[in-house]
């Protein structure tokens, strides 16, 4: 009987070992399995990475550590996501593309070899690169950001945080940056006095009253439109091609030392003047909506494009050698320009030249006088085609007016009334040569100059 007892003890005593051995064992190696793992709550991010063949042990809330950390590129742009947790266990991860999501956070703390982010269009209100140092590309545009700290991403070259609500930038520790755009935010002050080798700045839509670049000797585009600027400084930056300054309250701007700007837009301003003589390579020019009175562009033989509307103009010389290459051209709203001065008064491009009825194409200063001594008041009248052959079309606004046609040097021609709408004017017996047709209505008088082929 005792014997029986004993070994009912001993087998009781090995059998409980071995029960809770293997319940250790069972536990341990639940334990070492979820060590292997990391969650992805989000399905769709799951599923993507399912879809990707990087996550082998199927839809079940989790990835292998292992897959995870055999990636170095990842696209999950575009299919819905709102959570990149587990973007953890991406340990070797370089390029991450998680662009048209609905992400709200991301946290990168443990992604030390990533180089590259695109995060653009999200919902992102906090975003984390602190231990990235190697990040050189951020792509992070249209989400909903106050904030952005990039003090220790060193390596930094392209920095993209349009249309951000992002109030304050320190790009000091960012020497190695080349192209910065942060328009659309609300910045009131930046400092760019540390990035020598800034090469494209976009900053526009932003609340600046100033704005150095005195330092940023490399800087090839500067786009600064809708600030609060009255004055901006471009003479450190001889390596400048495009600069837009437009909407802002400038009274003066000096592009002399820009001998590379191919392209100025500085409409919406207070300008009075502007000297484009050592921008030889000037190739568009909007300068509408400010108070300009003389405009030179006989000096930038690549122009193609030119506005210059609604300004204080009373002269423009565009006696370049090419109008031939110009495929638009604008100074209609100035009322006291009377003369453009061109290579060929008698060129057929010169009819799609918007120009102010009053405006005449002339060759020199001597046609431009001539046309001076008779009286010009603003009312409409159009002239078509012109140059003309047989027969010339004129637009009137009025009732009723009568037209006089004139030789250069004042000889009466003949005379015609004209109505309201569209006339006609026989040319057919006229010899080539330079015109000035009068418009005479009952309270104001028009001229303007008309070539016969």
């Amino acid at each position: 009987m005792l014997l029986i007892t004993f070994r009912n003890v001993v087998f009781n005593y090995f059998y409980n070992f071995k029960l809770h051995l293997f319940l250790s064992l069972v536990l341990l190696n639940s334990i070492n399995l979820h060590s292997q793992t990391t969650s992805i709550p989000d399905a769709t991010f799951e599923q993507a990475l399912i879809s990707l063949n990087i996550d082998t042990n199927g839809l079940n809330g989790n990835i292998l550590n292992s897959d995870a950390s055999a990636v170095t590129t990842l696209f999950i742009g575009n299919i819905g996501v709102t959570d990149l947790s587990g973007i953890e266990a991406f340990k070797n991860l370089k390029y991450l593309f998680a662009y048209n999501n609905h992400i709200t956070t991301l946290d990168l703390s443990f992604n030390p070899y990533l180089e590259l982010l695109d995060a653009d269009n999200n919902s992102l209100s906090t975003l984390n690169v602190a231990s990235n140092a190697a990040l050189r590309s951020v792509f992070i545009s249209n989400n909903n950001l106050n904030s952005l700290d990039v003090s220790n991403n060193s390596q930094l070259e392209y920095l993209y945080c349009n249309l951000n609500n992002i109030s304050v930038l320190d790009v000091s520790a960012n020497a190695s940056l080349k192209d910065l755009r942060c328009y659309y935010n609300n910045l009131s002050s930046i400092n760019f006095a540390s990035n020598l080798n800034l090469e494209h700045l976009f900053i526009s839509e932003n609340n600046l009253s100033t704005l150095d670049v005195s330092a940023n000797t490399a800087l090839e585009t500067l786009t600064c439109d809708n600030n609060n600027l009255n004055i901006i400084d471009v003479s450190s930056n001889a390596s400048l091609s495009y600069f837009s300054c437009t909407n802002n309250n400038l009274s003066n701007l000096d592009i002399s030392a820009n001998t590379d700007l191919k392209r100025l837009l500085c409409n919406n301003n207070n300008l009075t003047s502007i000297d484009l003589n050592n921008a030889a390579d000037l190739f568009l020019l909007y300068t509408q909506n400010n108070q300009i009175q003389s405009l030179d562009i006989s000096n930038n033989p690549d122009v193609k494009y030119i506005n210059a509307e609604n300004n204080l103009l009373t002269d423009i010389d565009i006696r370049n050698g090419n109008n031939h290459r110009i495929n638009q051209f604008v100074v209609t709203q100035n009322q006291s320009l009377t003369c453009v001065f061109v290579d060929n008064t008698s060129a057929s491009y010169l009819n799609d030249w918007e120009v102010d009825a009053t405006c005449n194409f002339v060759a020199d200063e001597g046609e431009c006088q001539t046309l001076s001594t008779v009286e010009v008041v603003d009312i409409d009248f159009r002239m078509y085609p012109n140059p003309a052959t047989t027969q010339v079309n004129i637009t009137l606004n009025v009732p009723v007016a009568q037209l006089a046609l004139y030789t250069v040097s004042g000889q009466f021609l003949l005379e015609k009334q004209i109505e309201q709408g569209n006339n006609t004017l026989d040319v057919s017996s006229l010899s080539a040569g330079l015109y000035i047709a009068t418009i005479i209505s009952e309270e104001s008088t028009r001229t303007k100059k008309l070539v016969i082929q």
